[in-house]
C-alpha cells in the first residue's frame, strides 16, 4: 500500500511543511534567481495562492537554515547560508481592527515580538520610529544587514477602502510605518512585500522608487501558485482539477497558474469543490461593485489591455 500523501492546504508555515513531510511544489529556482537580482520587490496576487507560504520559505533562506532545503534547487544552488536577522510581519493580523489604536498596538506587538526573540533593546515610539530604530541596530549588533518581508501590507486599508474618514487615518499610520523601509536602505539585505493590490498613492510605493513589481513579469509568474507542468509532475492529475481551477495567468507570456489553495484542499478531501470562495468574502470587492453599480453580465466578456485607461467608473485610488 502506498503511504498517505500529506498536502499543504491551510498551511503556511515552510518549515512545518519541510518537517511534517508533504508534499511542496519547488519554487526555490525562482527564490534564489529573485534574491540575486533584486533588493526592493513588491508581489501582488489574490488571497490564498501561497504569499504567505513564500514569504515564509524567504523567511528561513534568509535565517540560513539549510536544513530545511535539502533536496530542493536551491541546495545545489546556493554556497553561503549567511544567517541574516530576518524581521517578518504579518500585516494581514491588522484586519478587522475598527479602531486605529488597535492597529496600532498590533504593529507594536509584532515590534515587541522581534526584540525579544533575538535579545534586542526595546525601542520606543511610533511603530514607524520603532521599525527604523531595530532596523539600524540590527545591522549594527550584528554585523549583517536586516531582511524586512512585509506580508498582506494593504489589509487593513482594504477595510476602510469606503470610509473615507477613517481610511485617511489608517493611511496614515500605514505609509508612517512602511516608508521606513525606504529610509533604511543601507541597513537592508532584502526587502519583499505582499498583497493583494498595488495602492499607486501609498507613499511606500512613491518614495521607493527602486521598488520592482513583480506582479505581472511573465519569469515570475509561477513564483507563487501551480503551473500545468507542476500538476502533471508533482501530482499527476487529471484535466478535472484544470477546469475546476485553471485560469490564472501573470502577465502577456504567463505560465497556465492554477490556484493552489483550492488544489491543495481538493487533494486533501478528494473531492473537487469550491474552496477558494467558500474560504472568506471578498468583502471590498463587493462594496466596491455596489458603489459603481457593476453588472457582472457586462463583466464576463469584457477584455481589458494593461496599456488601459482608468475610466471615471473605476474606484478612486488611494
Amino acid at each position: 500500500m502506498l503511504p498517505m500523501r500529506l498536502y499543504t492546504a491551510g498551511i503556511a508555515d515552510f518549515e512545518s511543511v519541510r518537517q511534517d513531510g508533504r508534499v511542496y511544489v519547488d519554487k526555490t529556482s525562482l527564490i534564489y534567481k529573485l534574491t540575486k537580482e533584486s533588493k526592493f520587490v513588491f508581489l501582488s496576487r489574490p488571497r490564498r495562492f501561497g504569499k504567505s507560504l513564500l514569504c515564509s520559505t524567504l523567511k528561513y533562506y534568509f535565517q540560513g537554515r539549510k536544513d530545511l532545503f535539502e533536496g530542493l534547487a536551491i541546495a545545489e544552488l546556493e554556497k553561503d547560508w549567511k544567517q541574516h536577522p530576518v524581521l517578518h510581519f504579518d500585516i494581514s493580523a491588522c484586519k478587522n481592527k475598527w479602531e486605529m489604536k488597535q492597529i496600532v498596538d498590533e504593529l507594536h506587538s509584532q515590534l515587541d515580538m522581534h526584540e525579544r526573540r533575538y535579545k534586542w533593546e526595546k525601542t520606543e515610539g511610533s511603530p514607524g520610529e520603532r521599525l527604523k530604530k531595530l532596523i539600524q541596530q540590527v545591522h549594527e549588533k550584528t554585523g549583517l544587514k536586516a531582511v524586512v518581508i512585509l506580508d498582506e501590507y494593504d489589509a487593513p486599508l482594504l477595510d476602510y477602502l469606503h470610509k473615507p474618514e477613517q481610511l485617511t487615518e489608517v493611511r496614515r499610520i500605514m505609509q508612517e510605518f512602511y516608508q521606513v523601509v525606504k529610509i533604511c536602505d543601507a541597513d537592508e539585505q532584502f526587502v519583499f512585500i505582499t498583497g493583494i493590490t498595488k495602492f499607486s498613492q501609498l507613499s511606500i510605493f512613491s518614495t521607493l522608487n527602486n521598488l520592482r513589481n513583480i506582479s505581472m513579469e511573465p519569469s515570475y509568474s509561477a513564483l507563487c501558485g501551480i503551473t500545468k507542468d507542476e500538476l502533471v509532475t508533482v501530482f499527476d492529475e487529471d484535466d478535472m482539477l484544470k477546469l475546476q481551477y485553471d485560469g490564472y495567468h501573470f502577465g502577456k507570456k504567463s505560465d497556465d497558474v492554477f490556484n493552489p489553495f483550492s488544489l491543495m484542499y481538493a487533494f486533501t478531501n478528494k473531492d473537487v469543490s469550491y474552496y477558494w470562495f467558500g474560504s472568506g468574502t471578498p468583502t471590498f470587492l463587493f462594496e466596491s461593485m455596489k458603489r459603481f453599480n457593476t453588472n457582472l453580465l457586462e463583466l464576463e466578456q469584457l477584455k481589458v489591455p494593461s496599456t488601459q485607461p482608468r475610466s471615471s467608473t473605476c474606484p478612486p485610488r488611494v
